[in-house]
C-alpha cells in the first residue's frame, strides 16, 4: 500500500477573495477592489503561539475567547495565509510584508500597520481563510449531517447561546447558517403572500 507522502502529491490551490476599496479615499489609478490569495495552512501551531504572544505582550490571557487573542489569531492567520493569488500554489509569495522574503512577524507588522486594512478586514479575510480550510479539510463537515443532527446544533445552539455558534468554524457556522435559512423558508407564514410584511394584532 502507498504511503500518504506518495499519494498526496499535489498543491492545494489558492482561493482568491476580493477586499473592496470603495470606502478608501480614492487617489488616481486606484482600483475599486485588490485580490488577495487564501493558502491552506500547514502548521496551524504557529498561529497559535503568535496569537498568545501578541495577547500577553497587551496583557490578556492567552486563551480563545480573549479578544484579544482571538484578534492575534486572526492577524497571524493573514500574514501566513495571505499569498499573492498569481504565485505558484507550490512555492507562494506573501502578501504582506515590505521585504522580497518576510518573515511572519514582519508580515504581521505589515498586517498592523498597513493604511488600507482595518480590523473589520482582517476578520473578514481570516473568516474566508478558515471557509476555505473548511471546504478542503479530510474531514465530514456539517454539509454530510442528517437534518436530525442539524436540528440537534439549533438546539444547543439557542440553550447555549452565542459562544455555542462562536466554537463553530466559520466553515460550519455558513453552513448552520444556510441550513437554518432554507428551514425558515418552509414556514408557511414566510410562503404566504403576506406573511414576510405581516403585523402581529394585539390579542384582546
Amino acid at each position: 500500500m502507498a504511503r500518504l507522502r506518495s499519494i498526496m502529491r499535489g498543491t492545494r490551490q489558492i482561493r482568491p477573495v476580493q477586499i473592496p476599496l470603495k470606502n478608501m479615499v480614492q487617489q488616481d489609478g486606484m482600483p475599486e477592489s485588490v485580490t488577495v490569495g487564501l493558502a491552506v495552512i500547514q502548521d496551524y501551531g504557529e498561529i497559535l503561539e503568535g496569537a498568545a504572544r501578541y495577547a500577553v505582550a497587551r496583557g490578556a490571557k492567552p486563551e480563545p475567547g480573549n479578544e484579544l487573542y482571538d484578534y492575534g489569531k486572526a492577524v497571524y492567520t493573514l500574514a501566513i495565509a495571505c499569498v499573492d493569488p498569481e504565485s505558484d500554489p507550490a512555492h507562494p509569495i506573501p502578501f504582506f510584508g515590505t521585504s522580497d522574503n518576510p518573515t511572519v512577524e514582519e508580515r504581521v507588522s505589515d498586517v498592523l500597520s498597513h493604511p488600507n486594512i482595518g480590523r473589520d478586514t482582517i476578520m473578514y479575510l481570516a473568516e474566508c481563510q478558515d471557509v476555505w480550510q473548511d471546504e478542503c479539510s479530510p474531514q465530514p463537515g456539517v454539509g454530510e449531517k442528517s437534518p436530525a443532527e442539524y436540528y440537534q446544533m439549533i438546539a444547543e445552539v439557542a440553550a447555549e447561546g452565542p459562544l455555542a455558534f462562536l466554537r463553530l468554524s466559520a466553515g460550519t457556522r455558513l453552513k448552520f447558517l444556510l441550513f437554518t435559512a432554507n428551514l425558515l423558508l418552509t414556514l408557511p407564514t414566510l410562503n404566504s403572500p403576506s406573511g414576510a410584511n405581516a403585523e402581529q394584532k394585539p390579542s384582546s
